[in-house]
This record gives C-alpha cells, sequence and structure tokens, in this order.
C-alpha cells in the first residue's frame, strides 16, 4: 500500500527557509465533530486532506494522515456550553507511518489513596454529541528541524 505523502509547492515566507519548520513548510488546522452518547466521529474535516479519525475505544481516535518528514500536532476542544472541563491530548506521533492517537479526558473528581493526596486525576471518555477536536497541524514536508 502506498502511503501518500505531504507536497508544498508555495512560498510561504519571504525566503522560503524560515517558518514554523523550515523550507515548503505549512500549518493547517483540521476539525473532528462528534456525535451520539460513545463519541462517534460524525465528520472530520478541514484545511488538510487525507486526514481521518476513527474511533477505537473510550475516548481514544486513532488519527492517520500523509507521511511527512516532520509534524507536531496541537489538540484542542471546544464543546457545547458548559461542558468547558474536556481537554485533548495527541500522543504516538509517527510522522513516517502517518498515524498518532488522539484521546479526549475529563477530570473525574477527588481520587484518594491510602498512601497518597486526592487529586484531580483526569480520566479518558468519550466525548458528548457537538464536541468539536481542532487539531493544529505543523507541517515539514522536506526537512527535519
Amino acid at each position: 500500500m502506498t502511503v501518500p505523502v505531504f507536497k508544498s509547492n508555495a512560498e510561504q515566507f519571504p525566503l522560503n527557509v524560515a517558518g514554523p519548520k523550515g523550507q515548503n513548510a505549512f500549518v493547517g488546522i483540521q476539525q473532528i465533530h462528534f456525535t451520539g452518547l460513545t463519541g462517534l466521529v460524525g465528520t472530520c474535516f478541514g484545511m488538510i486532506p487525507l486526514i481521518t479519525a476513527t474511533r477505537t475505544t473510550t475516548g481514544c481516535y486513532d488519527l492517520k494522515f500523509p507521511s511527512a518528514k516532520q509534524i507536531s500536532i496541537i489538540a484542542n476542544v471546544r464543546g457545547p456550553t458548559g461542558l468547558a472541563d474536556y481537554s485533548a491530548k495527541v500522543c504516538n506521533i509517527n510522522q513516517y507511518s502517518g498515524t498518532a492517537k488522539l484521546n479526549i479526558t475529563k477530570p473525574h473528581g477527588l481520587i484518594a489513596s491510602g498512601h497518597s493526596a486526592p487529586s484531580m486525576a483526569p480520566m479518558v471518555c468519550n466525548p458528548p454529541s457537538g464536541m468539536i477536536a481542532e487539531l493544529m497541524f505543523f507541517v515539514s514536508p522536506t526537512v527535519e528541524y
């Protein structure tokens, strides 16, 4: 199976060497809209084609994107009014295979054990219907930084 590769030929900056990640680098936003009670992906769209999200377990999603020399992903979630305590984290980014994991978490409340102080530990959870995950991709198709 052939893995698609990011390509960017347009000049981004006056010298075409400065910017978020160097020559031919670019930035793009992707949105994932969640639906239903189990956090199903309703739709996934944005500025970068060929990016997909698939629910694997509670609050965990596999991301697939074209491979590149270097990719950084910053995640944010926003939900319906009153649901501001959710957060998103992207991990296991592999720019060569074009895969990453997205986790949606929410503070679970005070968790106390006999040997440690109580904490507000985040727990992986399904995002509610209407929540949107925004992923900012910083992509360098030609050079690593």
